[in-house]
């Protein structure tokens, strides 16, 4: 261990102990959440859809890519069975997503991504989805949308125990054991988990016509994750979180490749946050350092590649209520990248970002909200694109609003993109742009009924669009796209429960138009045509019924037409996949839990997500989940 990490293991014991050791008697501290007091009120023209630990509960033993595959509608562009799986918000790419875990921002500074296949559900008892641009909010990267993870304290005196195995297809098993208890003031999680798949599937090859099985494609997972929050008294809370995991996985080869490769990632997350509550406003003020490893190797030729990065975040923000009815939010971020990576072929690269922030809302008749988000970011002494984020939410009627934001974004290029030997462009632009959104939402509730209509439209064009081709023989990064985005979307619901009975119908649809306006080559066919790997309708549905203590579950999705070539020449053809969940969830004094099988593919389509990778037919999981409650709740 090197003497920083011995610091500051050293130091949060120390923060542990002063935490456990203060005896004054407290009032329990509001929930503390960056993400929702930045969204819900200085982005008041943006929807977040909130996937709550009820809903993530059907998907345990599942990765973030089932969960959103499901219950986003966002498309989803994955590779095969634990391998690389990214996002793609209202026409955009995986690097104009942004992710956060509790408030910060977890984007892999190396290529501006993050793999969904790497995020277990059960690490997470609260997912938030943002469709739209965000950039004022989260900064660089959140163009598209934004995915935010999180997991609430809970300040109630409680001590629990779970438990949880299950076993499944292809070689699949997982074991996860969780701790949890607190106090009025302590809230303490702890997670371990473990989980392993050979996921060698068999499958039709299309050009032979002949059955074959998965080669290369094993997945072993290793995670553990502590969360702790410390009410030293009614105004002054401390969270203190570190979420290590770690992951062994094969790359399998395409259709048409031999190639045998893997690798290994090792990933430490830590964060701390004092949260200071003021009299008419708050004060946060937090830090966070993230270490990421990673070991390539080819199998075939025996060849490696290591790639280390390390990220520097602190941030100040401080909210206020004013007169008028005015709320004040103003903000300092500074967020310093490491990265020593073999195929950039120098010494370790720094970059040092500071950006400011300040937001202001206002509520008008009790009908009417207004919001204005503004920021300035640094890079490396240079100055980014200046973003801001306007919003208006009107309450019409009873349930019924109108919602509209406008907004100024930009991603600026990665490391890669920069330092890539060969092929790396230190003059790339930052992509930057407009983006607009309006939305009417119908909500509600009368006796054992509820639903929701929501319909929304939007608009975005992207001027300095990044992409890599070859240049002289050598592949370079280049501004070269212009991207005009535009469509719609529709997420509703309708909801009754009577009694021991209930059920829940849910359906989200997409129509998304993204095209190229710009040539980058003489004869570019790619104008005016769609981009690849951005399916013009989507969708998704799903079926709940629960009775007494049992729960099935039907999800059904559909993937259209999905260019793989900017010409259009070759394509992948539409696709459903349905799964199907059953579960028993007895109940007794001191004891909870569940047992559930769950069927995924369970039509058994032939489909793949990226040309010439092949993805499983049918395939079961069946698991059982213990929940010992040694402590009531009072």
């Amino acid at each position: 261990m090197t003497t920083r990490k011995a610091t500051f293991y050293m130091l949060l014991f120390i923060l542990i102990g002063k935490g456990l050791l203060a005896q004054n008697d407290t009032t329990l501290l509001k929930e503390v959440s960056v993400v929702k007091n930045r969204s819900s009120k200085f982005a008041v023209g943006s929807q977040i859809f909130n996937i709550d630990s009820t809903q993530l509960k059907s998907y345990q033993g599942q990765s973030l890519t089932e969960v959103l595959q499901f219950e986003s509608g966002i498309y989803l562009k994955h590779y095969s069975p634990g391998n690389l799986a990214s996002t793609s918000f209202r026409g955009g790419n995986a690097s104009q997503t942004a992710l956060t875990w509790n408030g910060f921002n977890i984007n892999s500074p190396l290529n501006g991504i993050f793999d969904l296949s790497l995020f277990p559900v059960s690490a997470f008892d609260e997912v938030k989805v943002q469709p739209g641009a965000s950039s004022a909010l989260w900064g660089s990267g959140a163009v598209g949308g934004s995915i935010h993870l999180s997991h609430k304290p809970n300040f109630k005196p409680h001590f629990n125990v779970s438990i949880g195995s299950q076993v499944g297809s292809f070689g699949f098993h997982q074991e996860n054991v969780g701790i949890d208890f607190g106090s009025k003031k302590l809230s303490h999680r702890l997670m371990v988990l473990n989980q392993f798949a050979e996921n060698d599937f068999e499958y039709i090859n299309p050009f032979t016509n002949v059955k074959e099985t998965q080669r290369n494609n094993q997945v072993s997972t290793r995670a553990l994750l502590s969360e702790n929050n410390f009410s030293l008294n009614p105004k002054n809370l401390i969270s203190l979180n570190w979420w290590y995991q770690q992951t062994d996985r094969n790359t399998p080869p395409t259709l048409f490749e031999t190639t045998l490769a893997n690798q290994t990632d090792d990933v430490s997350r830590l964060t701390a946050e004092w949260f200071h509550q003021l009299k008419k406003g708050e004060l946060k003020i937090r830090g966070a350092w993230f270490s990421e490893l990673q070991d390539y190797t080819n199998l075939t030729d025996d060849t490696s590649y290591f790639n280390n990065n390390q990220t520097f975040i602190g941030e100040a923000e401080f909210s206020r209520k004013l007169n008028a009815g005015f709320n004040l939010d103003l903000g300092l971020n500074q967020t310093s990248f490491l990265a020593d990576v073999q195929s950039y072929k120098s010494e370790p690269i720094w970059q040092h970002r500071q950006s400011a922030f300040a937001g202001l809302s206002k509520s008008l008749f009790t009908k009417i909200d207004l919001s204005v988000m503004l920021r300035q970011e640094v890079i490396d002494q240079q100055t980014a694109p200046f973003t801001y984020t306007i919003g208006a939410a009107w309450k019409i009627h009873k349930g019924l609003s109108l919602k509209a934001q406008h907004s100024k974004v930009y991603r600026t290029p990665t490391l890669n993109d920069f330092y890539w030997a060969p092929g790396g462009n230190p003059n790339l632009e930052s992509e930057e742009g407009n983006a607009q959104e309006l939305s009417l939402i119908w909500q509600h509730a009368k006796k054992s009924w509820s639903w929701q209509v929501a319909l929304s439209a939007f608009n975005r064009h992207i001027e300095n669009w990044i992409i890599w081709q070859p240049q002289s023989g050598i592949w370079t990064p280049q501004n070269l796209l212009e991207v005009h985005s535009r469509g719609w979307e529709t997420n509703s619901y309708l909801q009754w429960q009577k009694g021991k009975f209930g059920f829940r119908l849910n359906l989200i649809t997409n129509y998304t138009v993204s095209t190229n306006e710009k040539a980058s080559r003489a004869n570019d066919e790619s104008v005016g045509k769609q981009l690849i790997y951005t399916p013009i309708y989507s969708g998704t549905a799903g079926l709940e019924v629960k009775y007494s203590k049992i729960t099935v579950r039907y999800n059904h999705s559909y993937t259209g037409y999905t260019y793989t070539t900017s010409d259009h020449s070759e394509w992948l053809d539409p696709y459903q996949l349905a799964s199907l969940y059953i579960a028993y969830s007895p109940k007794w004094k001191k004891v909870g839990g569940s047992l559930f099988l769950r069927i995924n593919n369970i039509w058994n389509e032939d489909f793949q997500v990226v040309r010439n990778r092949p993805m499983p037919g049918i395939n079961y999981s069946i698991g059982i989940n213990l929940n010992l409650k040694l402590n009531h709740q009072k």
